[in-house]
C-alpha cells in the first residue's frame, strides 16, 4: 500500500512538472544535516 502511494506521488509530481522533472534540474542538490537525529513536529 505504501509503496503505491509513494508510486503515484511521485508520478503525479513528474507529470505535473514534467521537464523540470529530470535529475538535471535536483541533482546538484545535498542533503547537509545529521542523520542520526530525529525530526520531530513542533519541536524546537
Amino acid at each position: 500500500m505504501e509503496g503505491n502511494a509513494l508510486r503515484n506521488a511521485k508520478l503525479s509530481l513528474m507529470n505535473q512538472f514534467r521537464a523540470q522533472a529530470t535529475p538535471f534540474y535536483w541533482a546538484g542538490f545535498t542533503l547537509v544535516a545529521d542523520p542520526s537525529a530525529a525530526i520531530r513536529a513542533g519541536e524546537k
